[in-house]
């Protein structure tokens, strides 16, 4: 398996594996996408041999322009962080190691930028019990809650301390 950034040319397959993903992840459009594309660090996917997609990952700084009240509530907590906005691993390859790699990618970076934490939210409602049990399992530890989208749902907002 391999974790490549992701290009231009290849956003449909991940458009599709995020929408596959409701309600763990917001729905995303084209103009969504390209946008993360534009203001995000971190925008990588894992494929396997065959160029299959396996997964991919979404992450930001502090200082981006990005109006999501999870990122905002870390804007306003943190100082020096690296905000995963969604990891998402393709049902197929799930519990095959894809996500841990993403997430050893992410650590590698922010080390190497001098980031003291990653930072994400989890779904509490709508329950992601496997997404939150990987978190604990990697050390994040929840730090907050918030409700989003007008109450529908209910997050934990989580953080891994990269200098423990």
């Amino acid at each position: 398996m391999q974790i490549v950034p992701v290009v231009n040319s290849n956003l449909s397959a991940l458009l599709a594996l995020n929408n596959a993903s409701l309600p763990h992840v917001n729905l995303i459009d084209e103009a969504d996408i390209q946008y993360f594309l534009e203001i995000s660090e971190i925008f990588k996917k894992a494929i396997v041999a065959d160029q299959t997609l396996a997964g991919f990952v979404i992450a930001m700084t502090t200082g981006k322009s990005y109006k999501s009240p999870n990122y905002q509530w870390f804007v306003n907590e943190f100082e020096n962080f690296l905000y995963i906005d969604r990891i998402i691993t393709s049902p197929a390859f799930r519990r095959k190691g894809v996500a841990q790699k993403l997430y050893g990618s992410l650590m590698t970076y922010a080390k190497s930028i001098g980031v003291g934490a990653l930072t994400c939210e989890v779904n509490r409602s709508p329950a992601n019990p496997a997404s939150v049990a990987l978190h604990e399992k990697l050390g994040f530890r929840v730090v907050g809650t918030q409700s989003t989208e007008g109450g529908h749902k209910e997050v934990l907002l989580m953080a891994l301390d990269l200098h423990a």
